[in-house]
């Protein structure tokens, strides 16, 4: 089976890569941040910043996940195209809102991701 071509554009100066594989809608956010970028003083930042952007993306109905990884961040959704949109939209959405994020949520999402490491 071949498979299409990877196109590359871009969106608002956005690099954006894309192929026409007849499967599930599949869309992703990816930032090259991650816990390369960290020092010892902000060792999980990129971790938390990850859970308090899913924080205010809300419900959605759409099979999603985000993670942190070496280098990236990565927020992700595979469903109808609609759905995924709105998906990717709301990430969008929480990022540039990231700034009036409360300390109660703050908090709530770091006891979130210290219990997923096991502190």
């Amino acid at each position: 089976m071949n498979l299409p071509a990877l196109e590359r554009t871009t969106h608002h100066g956005i690099p954006v890569l894309h192929s026409d594989i007849r499967a599930t809608f599949t869309g992703a956010l990816m930032f090259a941040v991650g816990i390369r970028d960290e020092s010892p003083r902000t060792a999980g930042i990129t971790h938390l910043l990850e859970h308090a952007v899913m924080a205010g993306v809300g419900k959605v109905r759409v099979l999603h996940n985000a993670r942190t990884a070496e280098d990236v961040i990565e927020f992700f959704a595979e469903g109808s195209e609609a759905d995924v949109v709105d998906f990717l939209g709301r990430v969008a959405r929480s990022i540039a809102t990231i700034d009036s994020l409360t300390d109660e949520t703050v908090s709530e999402q770091h006891r979130i991701v210290a219990a997923e490491m096991g502190e």
